[in-house]
């Protein structure tokens, strides 16, 4: 018979192996937190509240032979299979707003779950007293309250040693990772309660207390409800979204963008028109789910300008030349649309996560509108109602982008204030910041790196010497570039798709990538998703290709790359791009 202690130091093992494969193959941090194991049953199992799922079936040899069972929510399944296949953020949410697990997400899922086979296997062969093999044979959904508890289907009747823990990926919750092995399979028998094994998780940050721009204290968790909505469900979801569209937009735009200063509390229409203001940009957004109706965010025309402009790689005397125009229309228009599209999707994956209304967000209409000739009781921009206003402070590249604001209507959340919200003097200064920024590692200026302004001519990239690699599906033109960056006396490198960048970026110090693509399209945007895992923070991407357009000038952005060149490029136009981004600090690594 084998031990409980026996058993949960293999599964313990395991759990890091799984984080560590799992983690490898999908180029992001996943963690599984607060192991727990116990005997159940197949009705035990059943009988908690769980949402669509997922069952893999493992074939287990070796010492002895049997199934177990991986259980994982289907949203998790999905969101692991589009991430495995590199699809797009805003594609995934399709995909988990549909919530089926067609047949390509299985497949892609399925190869998920060879690679948790593989670590179980490692572990098990190494640790366990019979030696176990472990091999993904299927993947299925199912919907727990209608499993026939008498039946074979998604695992048999009988006694399980259940292992299970929170499953994150990104710092995101994916829900619960779990997994059932039959009793004869670990040679176990019954007798021993359960156990929790301590596993060090990340550092939580303290409470944050919410104090609202004039001094009003939040409503306590006794007061201003409806039902069991309080303000602090309002504000825990409503940080951890801004928190998270913080880290989303950053990895859109490819710049750092960060939201201080945050302050929430209940405003009217006229309230808000009344604090001052310049000209801005409403974005509207169609809420669905257990409430619906339209929520607000507001930005500052330049802002808009400014972040539109970004993302579409204009030069900065054209974004320059716009805000002196002070109009947001065309490209400029279509591309803060798609940044609208991502905060309100964003806030989609939070709210039905957090928050005890499950409502979404859809980015419909974006109007400019001057604040001081807006009707406080029309209709326009948004009508007359009691809102729930948050408010932050935006940054990018550390250059003040002024408010970014979120109004919503009570309504829509739910919720009673505990009296009638009082109007707001208008504020002349920021709130006070009541919200802590994400925890981020900030290099002073003494440690910065510089660039070199020009790199040794080798062909062989060791590990101490500043390289610019050349990962290219077009090897001539590729030729060109490696051809032009060493006569003018650049180390350079060449590379194709194939390669393990990992392996290319750890054994060389590379400094500069050019990513040369016969064509723009699927495979080399893939390829820019998989070079930017694998770089350092800070290391710019150049996505070389012919026929760029705005769409994939977006994606290539979205994806890792920093700049943008047109091929076939001339000498001048190659040095110029390297030049440039060689010219810049990388921060310290620590």
């Amino acid at each position: 018979m084998t031990s409980k202690v026996a058993i949960e130091k293999v599964l313990h093992a395991t759990i890091e192996k799984i984080e560590e494969e799992v983690g490898g193959l999908l180029g992001a941090e996943i963690n599984l937190l607060k192991h727990k194991s116990r005997p159940v049953s197949k009705e035990e199992f059943f009988s908690e509240p769980r949402d669509y799922s997922v069952v893999a079936k493992l074939d287990v040899s070796g010492g002895v032979t049997g199934t177990c069972y991986l259980i994982l929510d289907l949203k998790a399944a999905i969101t692991l299979g589009s991430t495995l296949v590199m699809l797009p953020q805003d594609l995934i949410n399709k995909r988990l707003m549909k919530a089926t697990l067609e047949e390509e997400e299985a497949d892609a899922f399925g190869e998920v779950a060879n690679i948790i086979a593989g670590a179980y296997s490692h572990t098990f062969l190494k640790h366990f007293p019979n030696k176990l093999h472990f091999k993904k044979i299927e993947v299925k959904s199912f919907v727990p309250e209608e499993i026939d508890l008498t039946s074979e289907d998604p695992l048999p009747q009988g006694k399980y040693y259940l292992s299970s823990s929170s499953l994150t990926m990104k710092g995101k919750s994916l829900g619960q990772f779990e997994a059932l092995f039959p009793f004869d399979l670990l040679d176990y028998q019954e007798d021993e309660t359960s156990i929790e094994i301590p596993k060090a998780t990340p550092d939580k940050p303290p409470s944050q207390e919410i104090t609202p721009a004039g001094g009003e204290e939040p409503a306590t968790q006794e007061e201003g409800t409806s039902g069991s909505i309080t303000v602090k469900d309002i504000e825990r979801t409503l940080q951890t979204a801004i928190q998270q569209t913080e880290e989303e937009l950053g990895r859109f735009l490819g710049q750092e963008i960060t939201f201080a200063g945050y302050s929430g509390r209940v405003i009217t229409k006229q309230a808000y028109l009344a604090m001052p203001r310049d000209y801005s940009v409403a974005t509207t957004l169609a809420v669905s789910g257990d409430a619906t109706g339209r929520a607000y965010a507001m930005v500052d025309l330049k802002s808009a300008i400014t972040l539109g402009g970004t993302l579409i790689l204009l030069p900065p005397e054209t974004i320059a030349k716009n805000l002196r125009k002070a109009v947001l229309e065309g490209e400029e228009k279509d591309a803060f649309g798609e940044i609208a599209n991502l905060i309100a999707g964003t806030f989609s994956q939070v709210f039905p996560r957090l928050y005890p209304r499950k409502i979404r967000f859809v980015r419909t209409e974006v109007e400019t509108f001057i604040p001081e000739q807006t009707d406080a009781a029309g209709e326009t921009p948004f009508p007359p109602d009691d809102y729930y206003f948050s408010s932050c402070t935006m940054k990018l590249a550390g250059k003040n982008l002024g408010q970014l604001d979120l109004l919503i209507p009570l309504a829509i959340l739910g919720y009673t204030p505990p009296q009638a919200p009082k109007t707001p003097q208008p504020e002349t200064e920021p709130p006070a910041n009541a919200f802590t920024e994400p925890s981020r590692t900030t290099t002073p200026a003494g440690a910065e790196r510089p660039l070199p302004s020009s790199l040794s001519v080798s062909t062989e990239g060791s590990a101490g010497e500043a390289m610019a690699a050349i990962i290219a599906d077009d090897s001539e033109e590729a030729k060109k570039f490696v051809k032009n960056l060493t006569e003018a006396g650049y180390l350079c490198k060449n590379f194709t798709f194939d390669e393990n960048f990992n392996e290319i970026f750890a054994s060389t110090n590379t400094r500069i990538v050019f990513l040369v693509m016969k064509s723009v399209g699927s495979q080399g945007l893939a390829a820019a998703i998989k070079i930017r895992s694998a770089l350092k923070r800070g290391q710019p991407i150049i996505a070389a290709g012919p026929q760029w357009t705005r769409s994939n000038v977006i994606k290539a952005i979205k994806y890792g790359a920093t700049d943008i060149l047109i091929t076939p490029a001339e000498a001048e136009e190659i040095l110029q791009k390297a030049g440039k981004h060689m010219a810049q600090p990388l921060p310290a690594t620590s």
